[in-house]
């Protein structure tokens, strides 16, 4: 009985994990029906001992219709030890279906994610600040 006890809780706490994940989700920006969403994410590879913060995307396509978004990751980052910036600018590109989603984690679709800082470091550069520029979406055959 206490076997299955602890399987059950185990398993709705798990649930609820999971589910709260999901709340975390922030809308950047709603374009021509295209909702682009993030939140920063603690991503660890104990194995390789990186901790890192990375700020994640999901790209949903509300449309009818296969589309193309192109955009420049537009990046901030400061050194805390000189208090210097550092601006990075990288073009990305996503072909995505209609009615479907996209989503970058800690481990898939990282060409659509953005370093934020080392967890385990405290005198590393860190992300001040992001922006995604020079949008543009077209309709496309896929």
């Amino acid at each position: 009985m206490k076997k299955l006890f602890s399987i059950l809780l185990t398993a709705v706490t798990l649930i609820s994990f999971s589910q709260q994940k999901e709340i975390n989700w922030k809308l950047y920006k709603n374009i021509k029906g295209i909702e682009i969403y993030y939140k920063y994410q603690e991503c660890h590879d104990v194995h390789n001992g990186i901790h890192q913060e990375l700020v994640l995307f999901k790209f949903a396509n509300k449309t009818d219709n296969d589309v193309k978004i192109e955009f420049d990751f537009a990046l901030v980052y400061t050194n805390l030890k000189s208090s210097s910036s550092r601006n990075l600018e990288q073009h990305r590109q996503i072909l995505l279906k209609k009615k479907s989603i996209y989503e970058s984690s800690c481990y898939k679709n990282r060409e659509y994610t953005i370093f934020s800082k080392f967890l385990n470091y405290s005198d590393k550069s860190e992300l001040q600040w992001f922006e995604l520029k020079n949008m543009k979406i077209t309709t496309t055959k896929l």
